[in-house]
């Protein structure tokens, strides 16, 4: 939040966490980026 007489920086810090069962295959978690680097559907698939 800013205002024109008090700037003021309020940090936010989203907290997520990349997971995923046996069954998902071709994952690979991202340190820098959420769901494999946003490309989770090009790159995810379901094994049987």
């Amino acid at each position: 939040m800013i205002h024109d007489e008090c700037p003021t920086i309020i940090p936010a810090f989203a907290s997520w966490i990349d997971a995923a069962r046996q069954e998902v295959k071709g994952f690979v978690p991202n340190p820098n980026f959420l769901l494999s680097d946003h490309r989770v559907a090009e790159r995810v698939w379901l094994s049987a």
